[in-house]
């Protein structure tokens, strides 16, 4: 028997509908014919399921519409800091202040942290606090050995990446004071990274641009400034320029601030947040400026060129023997001793250092040009040791951090006034080997330790033919690493002394220091840290004799 198969879409008339009892669905149905009432078809059947949307259904649908129809939020909304939390920089900005202001005296670091924590953040300051964050981390090396105060892991390179990243996108259709510092700050970092490199000597000249471009140099554009803003452009502008002369004569470049006498001067007047960091201040500017005056620079300048074959007239040799040694006893009458309690002791390293380099340049200028060894001028010239010894004297009266705060400039300083001792050995008598083993164990130590310098010092001191108890000095070196010492005074010892009397100069330390990158491949290992001042002592006798001669 067949079965009949159920109709899709079938449906009950109106009155089994009603009666809700089961229709034969064919009009009349057999249950209308029964009951005698009209079978009709009449009501349209609804819609089946739910006759509309939950609310909590239509509310998820549109959400996830619009999240589809909007664009892509930026990765880093304006006004965020994002991998770097503001009390990150906050911690850098406060080290800057207790430690590193003295040297660079252009941020208030009150006003920075207000406009980081202010609702309106300005792309500008949080540019400039990145850049000095990652310059006061790389000059203190806070990377390589953690400080108490810091809690987190961000290092020097993760504030000059973020730096660099948010100041591209800000405008660069005008000049500010925020802009200049910037630049400085990158320079400073990259100076500590590479010392001389292309980045960080651009950096610096950017910084010198933008200055020139708002007119820094001007006297006439102070003339409308409120006094805050005239104080803070003449430290800029100043800063720069000793930042410039140091530089240009530590790596060989022309300057493009001229001249000294033509910019504004420093002034010193008036109330300021810290009155005895100023005149400290202006007394380093007014070692470049005395520099800068007696026409020193341009001599030394041209003094490491040939005679001529840059275009210039050749050198008055007696004229610029009498201005350098007028200029060494001008600056052997600067005393550390002068700025008494208005400088700090960060200060009083770099003045003191500055000097005593300064004269060396000087010493190293009269020796290249045949002048040193006669003459009323050359004699009243103090030599590498004399120097070297008042060196010695002042900072041994200096905290040690005071002299770490300057970063590779103080160290190339130090190390260019020890290659002078090294240098001047074949004049002195008897030789000084406690003032060479202090100064090493200076640049074997500072900031945990200069290798690229200390090993170009061994080295110039195994070429002048040292005493084998300065060749090997008691630094705890390794027993593998005094080999290179050694190796280079066997071939001196073969090579025999055929010019000790002679007063040839020796190599300029400028061309040595090209040698840091060859050297830096030595496995060259130097201690971390000499307990409190011991590096500044001089070596007493049991570790200044060696225990046996070589053979």
């Amino acid at each position: 028997m067949a079965t009949q198969q159920r109709r899709i879409g079938s449906r009950s008339c109106d009155a089994c509908r009603i009666r809700k009892v089961k229709c034969t669905e064919a009009a009349p149905c057999q249950r209308c014919v029964a009951a005698g009432v009209d079978c009709t078809f009449n009501k349209i059947q609804a819609q089946r399921g739910p006759r509309g949307l939950r609310a909590r259904t239509l509310q998820q649908i549109q959400k996830a519409t619009y999240q589809q129809q909007q664009p892509p939020p930026p990765l880093h909304p304006a006004g965020t800091t994002p991998g770097i939390p503001t009390e990150s920089l906050i911690v850098r900005l406060c080290i800057y202040r207790l430690r590193l202001f003295p040297v660079w005296p252009i941020v208030a670091v009150e006003e920075v942290i207000g406009a980081l924590n202010a609702e309106a953040k300005h792309d500008g300051t949080y540019v400039l606090a990145a850049a000095l964050a990652a310059a006061t981390m790389a000059q203190l090396k806070l990377d390589r050995f953690k400080d108490a105060d810091i809690n987190d892991s961000i290092t020097a390179a993760d504030f000059h990446n973020e730096c660099l990243r948010r100041r591209g996108g800000l405008s660069s259709a005008s000049a500010s004071l925020d802009r200049i510092r910037t630049s400085f700050f990158l320079h400073i970092y990259h100076e500590n990274q590479i010392p001389g490199g292309t980045e960080s000597l651009l950096y610096l000249r950017e910084a010198i641009t933008l200055a020139q471009i708002m007119g820094l140099h001007r006297p006439s554009s102070y003339l409308a400034l409120d006094r805050t803003e005239d104080r803070l452009r003449r430290r800029i502008l100043w800063l720069l320029f000793a930042t410039e002369r140091g530089v240009a004569m530590l790596h060989r470049l022309p300057v493009v601030l001229r001249s000294a006498g033509e910019l504004p001067p420093l002034d010193i007047e008036g109330s300021d947040d810290r009155p005895d960091v100023l005149p400290a201040f202006k007394r380093l500017v007014n070692l470049f400026w005395i520099f800068d005056q007696s026409r020193a620079f341009d001599i030394l300048q041209q003094d490491g060129l040939d005679s001529g074959a840059d275009g210039s007239d050749p050198l008055d040799l007696p004229a610029s023997h009498e201005v350098l040694g007028a200029l060494q006893r001008r600056l052997q009458e600067v005393s550390v001793a002068e700025v008494g309690d208005e400088g700090s002791d960060v200060q009083k390293a770099d003045i003191c250092t500055t000097r005593q380099w300064m004269q060396i340049l000087i010493w190293r200028a009269m020796l290249r040009s045949g002048y040193w060894g006669g003459g009323s001028t050359a004699a009243a010239i103090a030599g590498p040791v004399q120097i070297a010894q008042q060196l010695l004297e002042d900072i041994s009266r200096l905290p040690r951090t005071a002299l770490e705060a300057h970063g590779p400039g103080l160290e190339f300083k130090i190390y260019e006034i020890a290659s002078a001792v090294a240098d001047s050995l074949n004049f002195s008598d008897p030789h000084p080997s406690d003032i060479l083993l202090r100064l090493q164990r200076f640049l074997a130590t500072s900031r945990g330790g200069n290798t690229n310098l200390a090993a170009l010092l061994a080295a110039r001191i195994a070429q002048s033919q040292l005493p084998p108890e300065v060749q090997q000095p008691e630094l705890s070196y390794g027993a593998e690493e005094t080999h290179i010492v050694e190796e280079i005074t066997d071939d001196d010892d073969n090579d025999g002394r055929a010019s000790g009397d002679s007063l040839d100069c020796p190599p300029s330390p400028w061309q040595s220091l090209v040698a840091a990158v060859e050297l830096e491949q030595q496995s060259l290992t130097f201690p971390d840290s000499l307990a409190d001042m011991a590096w500044l002592l001089p070596p007493d006798s049991t570790s200044s004799t060696p225990s046996a001669n070589k053979e």
